[in-house]
């Protein structure tokens, strides 16, 4: 049961918005090094299984299983204003479309990105609507404003305490590129880690502006979440 208090904090939805960076990013194998939400800051540190700059070669060695990660890297991108319940805002899309600025030097062209990002987003909400998932959501954000402040050890008591085991793992499908347009390198891909710091909001007056614009949209919210429960 969500406390009234959270429910009302102003601070809550930007909570909800870095728990389902992290509880996404764990679930799809995106190690998660921290979480802040704090009148001062709001981010969520995670590493990728690969950078920007390491995608090219990548792609060049398997297109198929790239394009994978690269779907899973992209849900964990969106799905912080996805529990929001609205539009993606500030780094997290600088962040996609950096991912975007990569795609395209691997040879992909719009059409391609389209494809990617519409089948991402896709099986993103289809992942979020489980009641199960936007439950572990507020639940998350509850206690990420209850302590400020978690490391990475501190994120993994508090999986242990919403049973994580138990819910469904993100599923995107496999979207290969045109294969014509994509180069061909011979020998073996070096995969570079890359640690992306989604930084929600860093400056005090920004956060007061978005709180007085997030204290009307909280109830909003719970009814769309009361929609995606009711459709299933």
């Amino acid at each position: 049961m969500i406390e009234t208090y959270a429910m009302s904090h102003p601070l809550f939805p930007l909570a909800k918005h870095e728990a389902a960076h992290a509880l996404h990013g764990f679930l799809v194998g995106h190690t998660i090094h921290g979480i802040c939400v704090t009148r001062k800051s709001a981010h969520t540190e995670i590493t990728y299984p690969m950078s920007a700059e390491s995608l090219t070669s990548l792609f060049a060695s398997n297109p198929r299983l790239w394009s994978c990660e690269l779907a899973r890297v992209l849900g964990t991108v969106m799905v912080g204003a996805l529990a929001e319940g609205v539009a993606l805002y500030g780094q997290d899309a600088e962040s996609l479309d950096g991912w975007q600025r990569a795609y395209r030097r691997c040879g992909a062209d719009v059409a391609d990105w389209l494809k990617l990002k519409a089948a991402s987003f896709a099986a993103l909400t289809s992942w979020y609507r489980h009641s199960s998932v936007s439950a572990a959501v507020m639940t998350l954000g509850e206690r990420l404003l209850r302590e400020g402040e978690v490391s990475e050890y501190g994120f993994q008591s508090l999986l242990s305490a919403l049973v994580v085991q138990h819910l469904p793992e993100p599923n995107y499908p496999v979207i290969p590129p045109s294969s014509t347009r994509w180069p061909h390198t011979s020998g073996a891909a070096a995969v570079r880690r890359s640690v992306a710091v989604h930084n929600t909001m860093s400056d005090i007056g920004e956060y007061e502006e978005r709180a007085r614009f997030f204290a009307t949209l909280n109830a909003e919210q719970e009814r769309n979440i009361q929609r995606y429960r009711a459709a299933r």
